[in-house]
């Protein structure tokens, strides 16, 4: 976020759904710029505001992977000490490695567990409906998730 090169630990601000498959479609931050996002950042921090595509291009470039259009609610700050760069179709998505830390945030502030499980529960559901809709095979690669 603030442009100056990382240190030892990288922090990703994701969603719920990021944090049971441990990928992101941005890029690290430091954890002191990801804290600031989770509390700043309209999106983040304000449960019902919805992503601003006002005067977006045609052109203008969506993150990679298949993103769910919902506002989770709460927004995760996983720090870790590594990560890889994995080249997809429709960019460059992030494997994030073990954390050091995790930190849950809603409404600009320390999130409350019962927060987290709404969200990671509402997200499921929207995958679910999504794997449903795809057959099979997607309902097969969802019951790995680890969170029911």
């Amino acid at each position: 976020m603030c442009g100056q090169p990382l240190g030892r630990f990288k922090t990703f601000v994701t969603g719920p759904l990021c944090a049971i498959n441990g990928v992101s479609a941005e890029p690290p931050s430091h954890k002191e710029c990801g804290e600031f996002s989770a509390k700043a950042c309209p999106f983040l921090s304000k449960p019902r505001m919805r992503r601003n595509e006002k005067d977006l291009l045609d052109s203008s470039p969506h993150p990679a992977g298949q993103m769910i259009d919902r506002n989770p609610g709460v927004a995760l700050l996983w720090t870790t000490l590594a990560y890889q760069a994995v080249p997809v179709a429709d960019g460059l998505l992030f494997r994030v490695g073990k954390p050091q830390t995790l930190q849950w945030f809603a409404e600009g502030r320390q999130a409350q567990r019962a927060e987290v499980l709404s969200s990671l529960e509402g997200g499921l559901s929207l995958l679910r409906a999504e794997a449903e809709q795809e057959g099979p095979p997607a309902l097969k690669e969802l019951e790995l998730f680890p969170v029911r």
